[in-house]
């Protein structure tokens, strides 16, 4: 199974697909929004489903994983604007 980070940002969700060495593989709107709260491990079922731990990241985590996903996009030229 795939686990995911979701983050609210503005009403979306994002996801943050990671694989085995927390490399971003993946960035996708979720049609979760507001389902999840801010720093929820999401996982995907095998039947594709949605299944939501309690765990939580605190915000200096969230706020390191923002900035790890930053670098990661500008070098893979992912970057906005």
């Amino acid at each position: 199974m795939d686990v995911m980070f979701v983050q609210d940002i503005t009403g979306d969700s994002v996801m943050l697909r990671w694989d085995a060495r927390n490399l971003i593989l993946e960035v996708a709107k979720s049609d979760i929004s507001g389902e999840v709260a801010l720093g929820s491990f999401v996982e995907v079922t095998a039947d594709g489903g949605l299944a939501v731990s309690s765990a939580t990241w605190t915000r200096e985590e969230v706020l390191e994983v923002e900035r790890r996903a930053a670098e990661m996009k500008e070098a893979l030229g992912w970057a906005d604007g």
